[in-house]
This record gives structure tokens, C-alpha cells and sequence, in this order.
């Protein structure tokens, strides 16, 4: 999964995602860009992958690993950014 993301004044302002992967993978990726944009990117650093899957109203055990790559991803994007 990869992020791009568009920033101003340490706020995002437009992300989108590209992903290869199963439903939960995209609904993941897609669900992120809702909580991340228009938001400071210190507050997006701050999301966990358990605040991704409560925003997806949950998802199923065998795929919380894609909340988690979803999470991970969205901090190397903005760490690139901040660095």
C-alpha cells in the first residue's frame, strides 16, 4: 500500500492510496483517507491501526493485518514528509 499525499502548512490536505490486495486492504486504505484528511499531520501520526478498524466498524480477525499495513504505510508517507 502506498500513500500520496498532499500537504500545506503541516496539514493534509489531499491523500489518495494505491493498493494491491484483498477487500479489507482497500476498504482499509479507503476508510484512512477519510480520517486523515484535512487533519494536522502530528494527529494523523497518532492514529493506530485499533482506531482504523473501530472507523470500519470492525473487520474480521484473519484480516486485521490490513488495518496494521494500512497504518504503517500512511507514517512512512508522512514521515517522508516531515523528515
Amino acid at each position: 500500500m502506498v500513500f500520496h499525499l498532499q500537504t500545506n502548512q503541516d496539514v493534509v490536505v489531499d491523500i489518495k492510496y494505491q493498493t494491491y490486495g484483498c477487500g479489507a486492504a482497500i476498504a482499509a486504505g479507503s476508510v484512512l483517507t477519510t480520517l486523515v484528511k484535512n487533519r494536522p499531520i502530528d494527529d494523523c501520526l497518532a492514529i493506530t491501526s485499533d482506531q482504523l478498524i473501530q472507523a470500519m466498524d470492525g473487520i474480521p480477525d484473519d484480516k486485521i493485518h490490513c488495518a496494521s499495513l494500512a497504518i504503517e504505510a500512511l507514517h512512512d508517507g508522512l514521515r517522508n514528509i516531515t523528515q
